[in-house]
């Protein structure tokens, strides 16, 4: 039986990436200072980033000189030879002044073909350059890939739903280097694509503990196949990071010899995620903090980064869903209760007016809601999910951690590492949160099982004397 395939034009586009990336001239159009009129502006890619170089012909100050080209990047168009170039605000940096030389040079992390409307209503291509071939075969429903480069990509394309936009996902090999590129199947608006990508990759980094960054691309097209390219835009973003707090990791599953089906991250859940990236501020801020706390080398921040990421992703699960208010609700609506403490309050006749409007507005309308311990407990309850005794306990360490205090116990020997097996345990629960929210069914690993391990290992411990009284990974 024949595999599935799906074919892609990609040479055009990486030709126009090579044309984009060459050496150019330009001048800035009107621009409001005169210094800037008609003078030269060296454009160069050098490595992940543009440099440019110009002229000092201002008898300005350093600052004020600083502040003419940042306006100039950032709100005068640049003239080439058969085209113009726009920037995105603030797109210089590392801007130096030589006044022997009579030169100024800095980094440019932005330079588009036209202006950023011109991406409106139009095929949009994102390329993304990697360290390493991008994980598209560890998602379910991935297909072989066929390409103009004469190259076939096993497992090498993967098509998602998100925002109601589909998108082709697929990983690309050119002159040793890698790439992830992104299609819109429909034509888009820059400002919706934008968002979207953005998403995708945060999801990708967070389930792949692969923080894409350095130079990136997008072009557009008039054509769903990218046959012929219109226009090309660069921005650079933070360089890329790896870290060892991926959720998935397929190599190691089947190393384990886990079940086949969990062999590959589900199609739909990664969808699902970005969608509530998309979708829900506190989701996309839990998996913000998360990252800084993944990246974090400090054990005591760490727990109260993760401590910060339960709270929010606890208190959206809490605001989604009924039933965890210590009263059900309709019933306690039904008891006008809080109707008949208002009137109470306000028929009072020893309290002033501040103390009845500070009981009214701040205290009875949170009467039925859920404590602490309620609310940081009820989300698993919700999903059903049995937590071990050692969890459970950690559950309590966010109020030590966000209020300045630090859990008792000395379970590994150091302060250190006490605090990085916290930030395990709390790492772990605020997984489980994140992944169940969107409907994740499948194998989650437990850190602080090595922790334990390796501590133990530098106490000169052997393997056979070696006890751990919980598992390295859980079926959530």
């Amino acid at each position: 039986m024949k595999r599935p395939s799906r074919d892609k034009i990609i040479n055009p586009t990486l030709n126009k990436i090579q044309k984009f990336t060459g050496k150019k001239t330009l001048v800035f159009y009107s621009p409001e200072n005169e210094w800037l009129f008609n003078n030269p502006v060296k454009i160069s890619k050098t490595n992940k980033y543009f440099t440019f170089e110009i002229e000092n012909k201002s008898f300005k100050k350093p600052n004020e000189v600083l502040e003419d080209l940042d306006n100039a990047f950032s709100h005068t168009q640049l003239k080439g030879k058969d085209t113009y170039f726009t920037c995105f605000p603030y797109a210089t940096d590392n801007i130096k002044i030589s006044f022997s030389s009579k030169k100024i040079s800095g980094k440019i992390n932005s330079l588009l073909e036209g202006k950023v409307t011109d991406y409106d209503n139009k095929y949009l291509r994102f390329v993304q350059p990697l360290s390493r071939t991008a994980r598209i075969g560890n998602i379910s429903n991935a297909i072989d890939l066929k390409t103009d480069q004469e190259v076939m990509y096993g497992v090498g394309i993967l098509r998602l739903e998100i925002s109601n936009y589909y998108f082709d996902i697929f990983r690309i090999s050119e002159n040793k280097k890698e790439y992830i590129f992104i299609d819109s199947i429909q034509k888009m608006f820059f400002e919706d694509f934008d968002k979207i990508t953005k998403m995708f990759f945060q999801a990708y980094s967070y389930i792949f503990g692969i923080l894409c960054g350095g130079e990136s691309y997008i072009v557009s097209s008039k054509s769903e196949s990218f046959e012929l390219i219109d226009k090309i835009l660069f921005r650079q973003k933070p360089d890329e990071k790896l870290h060892d707090n991926y959720i998935f990791d397929s190599h190691e599953i089947r190393e384990l010899k886990f079940s086949k089906s969990f062999f590959l991250f589900p199609c739909e859940i990664f969808s699902n995620m970005c969608n509530k990236l998309v979708d829900e501020e506190k989701y996309q801020r839990t998996l913000n903090i998360i990252h800084e706390a993944n990246l974090n080398v400090y054990s005591l921040s760490t727990c109260i980064l993760f401590s910060s990421a339960l709270e929010t992703i606890s208190s959206l699960i809490a605001k989604e869903n009924k039933g965890l208010c210590p009263i059900n609700e309709d019933r306690f609506a039904n008891s006008e209760l809080i109707t008949k403490l208002t009137e109470k309050v306000e028929e009072n006749t020893i309290l002033k007016e501040e103390d009845k409007k500070f009981i009214i507005e701040k205290k009875l309308p949170n009467l039925n809601n859920p404590t602490n311990v309620d609310k940081f407990e009820s989300p698993f309850i919700k999903y059903k999910i049995n937590l071990p005794d050692n969890f459970k306990k950690a559950l309590k360490y966010r109020d030590k951690y966000l209020h300045g205090s630090i859990p008792k116990g000395n379970k590994l020997g150091t302060f250190r590492a006490n605090n990085f097996n916290r930030a395990f345990e709390l790492q772990f629960l605020v997984n489980v949160l994140t992944l169940k929210y969107v409907g994740y069914q499948g194998l989650l690993k437990n850190r602080s099982t090595e922790m334990e391990y390796y501590t133990q290992k530098e106490k000169g411990k052997k393997d056979e004397d070696i006890t751990i009284n919980q598992s390295l990974y859980y079926n959530i």
